[in-house]
């Protein structure tokens, strides 16, 4: 399964991909975010989680490339989060890594938004959820992009230690009917 937008192209992801996988996930600052940067051993199993349930599932977390170069930027893509002490779970999350070198060009709303869409119209949801860290604001702002709405639960991250700046996240929604009326 393939999804396009003017310049990306969404695909599953690659063994190919492994090396610029690992490259991002290893990166302090593109990793900033998260609890800690990924070893090699850590971004094959997260890899191989990836690629498992996109086979199953035929749709997943997408490999993203520039179409005019064919670099990868990073992923994106929809997993069904289960995780107890994520606020509404089960729900369907919607989320995205870019590669440092690709901040700012508008790369993670442009890919997210083919994955909403694909959401909505072949998967028939009729809402997605994406959170972040609470000091995440440039995911916060792509979430705004989206037209996604701060839902006002603050919550800590299950998988993140207490003491941590990144365990306080918040959560964003987004309706297919404000979707669907954005698109008008």
């Amino acid at each position: 399964m393939e999804l396009t937008t003017p310049r990306l192209r969404l695909r599953c992801l690659q063994t190919s991909d492994l090396a610029s996988l690992a490259a991002m996930h290893r990166d302090k600052e593109t990793m900033r975010y998260f609890p800690s940067v990924l070893d090699a051993q850590q971004n094959a199993a997260f890899f191989d989680k990836l690629t498992a349930l996109f086979a199953q599932q035929g749709w997943g977390v997408f490999a993203i490339d520039e179409k005019a170069t064919g670099e990868f930027v990073g992923i994106v893509g929809l997993v069904k989060q289960t995780l107890r002490g994520i606020p509404n779970a089960p729900l369907l999350e919607l989320l995205w890594r870019i590669d440092k070198r690709y901040w700012g060009c508008g790369y993670a709303p442009e890919a997210a938004s083919a994955c909403i869409q694909f959401a909505f119209e072949h998967l028939n949801e009729t809402a997605l959820y994406a959170y972040t860290a609470a000091i995440n604001q440039p995911s916060q702002r792509v979430m705004e992009k989206l037209g996604m709405m701060r839902l006002t639960q603050r919550f800590d991250h299950p998988s993140v230690a207490k003491e941590s700046p990144l365990c306080a996240h918040v959560m964003y929604r987004l309706a297919a009917t404000d979707w669907q009326a954005r698109q008008r």
